[in-house]
């Protein structure tokens, strides 16, 4: 049931990160529930696709200004685009709330990037480290945008003559504690 509330409340789109705790503590039972009510577990995202199409996604944007920030209305997001340019000042939250995750001035929808994910994912199991052109067409992003967008998944990639390299995902580095100094045994 929290999750299913922390869904609703957040307008049907949860960064999984947030929610991870949540998440590992799912039986297969909880999983079905949910599945019920149509909300997906992506490895990035929980959301509910249905949310995501042109007129709730307005409706979504319209509904986070008016709780949040009455006195500024950011742009609606444009209709069935899965990615545009972000407005200058306008927060992320506002994204979010509006079914899109903003990376350096651009807002994916986030049913794509579970997508896009997959897709790279998939071509890096089969050993594949250049990124086909055709990959990019579904989010109608740039090779500079992929690259943008893969490194903020945690991938390693950049442009080559090639194409767009990608490399495995990386590890999030674990921070260590300090090694304890030894005490000296100074009896004076």
């Amino acid at each position: 049931r929290g999750l299913a509330f922390q869904v609703s409340e957040a307008l049907g789109t949860v960064d999984r990160k947030e929610a991870e705790a949540q998440v590992r503590v799912l039986t297969d039972e909880d999983r079905k529930t949910l599945a019920g009510y149509r909300i997906r577990f992506g490895l990035n995202f929980i959301y509910v696709p249905d949310v995501l199409k042109a007129d709730p996604v307005r409706l979504r944007a319209l509904l986070w200004t008016v709780s949040t920030a009455p006195d500024s209305v950011p742009t609606l997001p444009p209709a069935g685009r899965v990615s545009f340019p972000t407005e200058e000042g306008a927060p992320a939250a506002y994204y979010r709330a509006s079914g899109f995750h903003t990376v350096k001035g651009m807002a994916y929808r986030v049913d794509m990037i579970e997508r896009f994910s997959a897709e790279v994912r998939r071509l890096l199991r089969e050993g594949i480290k250049i990124l086909p052109p055709a990959n990019l067409s579904p989010l109608g992003i740039g090779a500079e945008n992929a690259v943008t967008l893969l490194v903020a998944l945690g991938y390693v990639s950049s442009v080559t003559e090639e194409g767009i390299a990608i490399a495995i995902k990386r590890k999030p580095k674990r921070h260590k504690a300090p090694k304890a100094k030894p005490k000296s045994s100074n009896k004076a």
